[in-house]
């Protein structure tokens, strides 16, 4: 899960050069262009041990996000608190390991006294 988190933050650096024009995002009103160019990211990545979460999961982090920083600029920026956004979203989602249950052993059965 760290190599997935390390390429996001690789993928918003990318953004963050792609996405120096234009109009100003501000923390808690990310411009819908900034929105969507980190959406559209987040959805190519592979988030298969997410499973049906991957959409939740996408949202939990774009609102995060959206709330801390003032653009995907600054987002990209700051990997130390993108990864731990990053993980506090995915431990949310992520489904924990089944549980191996262990067969009972057999009750032991006492032997037939005849008299």
């Amino acid at each position: 899960m760290k190599k997935k988190i390390l390429a996001v933050c690789l993928v918003l650096v990318s953004i963050c050069i792609l996405s120096s024009c234009g109009p100003s995002s501000v923390k808690g009103k990310w411009t819908d262009s900034d929105k969507q160019t980190l959406r559209a990211e987040l959805q190519k990545q592979d988030w298969s041990k997410l499973g049906d979460n991957k959409n939740k999961f996408i949202d939990c982090y774009m609102s995060k996000v959206e709330q801390k920083y003032n653009s995907i600029n600054e987002l990209a920026k700051d990997t130390e608190g993108n990864t731990k956004i990053s993980t506090e979203c995915a431990n949310q989602f992520l489904a924990p390991p089944p549980v191996k249950k262990e067969p009972e052993p057999e009750p032991e059965q006492e032997p037939n006294e005849t008299n």
